[in-house]
């Protein structure tokens, strides 16, 4: 083997048994679907990681706890991890009392065929489960059915001495089955799109915006390995966007820009009344002007200078006159769907200065 080759297996005997692939993917995929949680929070929410779920969301004495699975196989009211679900959700409810406690087992699996067909042919447990929330006439089934699971006694007991209502209400009703979710690559691209609409708010280009994933991701990871609650807030999102989107510089460098800046240099080289004037005076915003009848629409023109403006927010148009940038502005501002003022800054420099700008500006 040559020195600069490196093997793609190893040469030497290991443990198949050692390898934990389908467990890391499991914990990556639930931190994805935690960061996307964490983006969509309401103000008044707080997301509890790695709490009675892989993550909760609480918000005035109600909790929705979070099962998060990334399986390949269908599930069915028999799976493991849904017999599991259900025991944990029970036990959960019953020392809590006092909140509004609600599950929502979120996973990429559907719904598979229970054995025996006990709701009818081709009628699926985890679906059938969907149709008693709307119609309590189906119940019976689905409650029979129940009682032949593992599941704890003080559940099992609920379940044959309670009325139908009660079922409904304190059980059927608090289980959401959020079957069929998106893969980690689709769930990435969703979470990037929330970035991209956060930032566009914010004036922040899109590139920077989706950088800031890796940011988020870090952070939740960092939490996680803390032993203790782990909150995070709408609060705590926005510091770490602005973290992972803005750039620092010391102190003494930003003067030094500052002092060589051209609007320095025009601030030193024009009396300081003119340039206070400049400050003072209101700038004539108004809308746009038209776009010139029979001009050609020069449309690819526009939607590439419209895409550049939504990644830098800011454009300049120069030619020489008679070129037509003042029509292809008045043709961006038709053709989007953005607010636009139009300013005419001309008459208002000519207003100001009494002398030629410097010719190095």
């Amino acid at each position: 083997m040559m020195e600069s080759e490196k093997p793609v297996t190893p040469d030497y005997k290991v443990n198949s048994k050692r390898d934990a692939t389908d467990s890391i993917r499991g914990y990556v995929y639930q931190i994805y679907q935690s960061v996307l949680a964490w983006v969509d929070l309401k103000d008044d929410e707080v997301l509890f990681l790695e709490c009675a779920e892989d993550f909760d969301i609480y918000a005035n004495k109600t909790v929705i706890s979070t099962q998060v699975k990334d399986l390949t196989s269908k599930l069915t009211l028999r799976s493991a991890d849904v017999v599991a679900a259900l025991n944990n959700f029970w036990s959960l409810q019953q020392d809590n009392p006092q909140h509004d406690i609600k599950l929502r087992f979120l996973t990429t699996a559907n719904a598979g065929h229970e054995k025996g067909t006990p709701f009818g042919q081709e009628q699926k447990g985890l679906e059938y489960w969907y149709r008693c929330q709307s119609d309590k006439a189906l119940i019976p089934p689905l409650r029979n059915f129940l009682t032949t699971l593992e599941l704890s006694p003080n559940l099992l007991a609920f379940l044959r001495s309670s009325s139908d209502e009660t079922l409904h209400t304190q059980l059927l009703l608090r289980i959401n089955w959020d079957l069929g979710a998106k893969n980690k690559h689709a769930l990435q691209l969703a979470i990037e799109d929330k970035l991209k609409i956060h930032g566009h708010y914010y004036r922040t280009n899109t590139h920077y915006s989706c950088q800031a994933l890796s940011h988020l991701l870090k952070h939740v990871v960092d939490l996680l390995s803390v032993k203790g609650h782990k909150p995070l807030s709408r609060a705590d999102f926005l510091t770490e966007f602005d973290t992972a989107t803005t750039e620092s510089i010391p102190k003494s460098l930003l003067e030094t820009l500052r002092s060589n800046s051209q609007l320095q240099q025009l601030a030193n080289n024009n009396d300081s009344g003119s340039l206070t004037r400049l400050w003072d005076i209101p700038y004539p915003l108004t809308t746009p002007l038209p776009v010139v009848e029979g001009a050609l629409r020069r449309q690819a023109l526009v939607a590439k200078i419209h895409s550049h403006l939504l990644s830098f927010r800011v454009i300049f148009l120069y030619g020489s006159s008679g070129t037509g940038k003042t029509n292809i502005a008045a043709m961006l501002a038709a053709t989007s769907s953005e607010r636009w003022e139009w300013g005419d800054f001309v008459a208002v420099a000519l207003n100001i200065f009494k002398r030629p700008l410097p010719e190095q500006l």
